[in-house]
């Protein structure tokens, strides 16, 4: 990782682009909190094994973290009423024997 600060843009602020791991959970129905900037733009998620599952976003680095909520759900799986909850991308597991796909919820309520 580069160890120079990133210059600010015109509104004053310090973006980059992050990693975040996804951890999957036994249940595909149950929530995964992220840990990450508010306002955070996510660009992208994919499988980068040995670590596992990764959003990658645009943050302002000059923010405290806020709780985000995802849901990751193998293809064929039926999904409940997730009223507000945003598609963000496709990946492929374990060699492309499972495909899951991640669904953000938004950032928790403090």
């Amino acid at each position: 990782m580069s160890t120079h600060m990133p210059e600010l843009d015109d509104a004053g602020r310090r973006r980059v682009i992050h990693k975040f791991l996804i951890p999957i959970r036994e249940s595909p129905l149950a929530a995964i909190w992220v840990g990450m900037p508010p306002g955070a733009q996510l660009l992208h998620v994919h499988d980068q094994p040995p670590e596992g599952l990764h959003v990658w976003a645009l943050v302002d680095l000059d923010v405290g973290y806020v709780q985000r909520v995802f849901r990751v759900l193998p293809t064929g799986m039926a999904v409940s009423d997730w009223a507000g909850a945003s598609y963000v991308g496709t990946a492929h597991l374990h060699g492309g024997r499972v495909v899951v796909h991640v669904f953000d919820h938004g950032e928790a309520a403090p």
